[in-house]
């Protein structure tokens, strides 16, 4: 995964939002509705990023980004793996939908406990963090 710098916003958004939530009690929480914008898509790329770049500008500072690494544990990305594992794997988009909402009605109800138990501790690692990343 290729983590962008956080702009000075984003951090005091992000540790205002820790604050603001830090104290809430797990009843609060489970009463949360949590959302996320993810794409999926019938052909996966190779996740190789190519790019165009001129003679002498191989390690140019504008060319080079750091890599942060993380758990790749979140729903979305279990769902896209329990979605690759399909036999068949979908071949177009209804069937691609289809296996989308099967697989979403699949997910243990323990992980999205887990999830939830967790946020406090996401809160405390955001204020520890300043607003910025986090291992979350």
């Amino acid at each position: 995964m290729l983590i962008v710098d956080l702009t000075a916003v984003h951090r005091r958004n992000r540790l205002e939002w820790a604050n603001a939530h830090i104290r809430w009690r797990l009843a609060l929480w489970r009463g949360a509705l949590f959302t996320d914008e993810s794409r999926f898509s019938l052909y996966r790329a190779d996740g190789r990023q190519r790019v165009w770049r001129r003679v002498g500008e191989r390690f140019a500072d504008v060319n080079v980004v750091d890599r942060v690494a993380h758990g790749g544990g979140g729903v979305m990305d279990a769902l896209d793996r329990r979605i690759r594992q399909r036999v068949p794997v979908p071949a177009n988009i209804p069937q691609l939908r289809t296996a989308i909402e099967e697989e979403w009605t699949n997910i243990p109800q323990a992980t999205i406990n887990n999830l939830i138990n967790s946020m406090r501790r996401r809160c405390v690692a955001l204020r520890e963090a300043n607003g910025g990343h986090t291992r979350y």
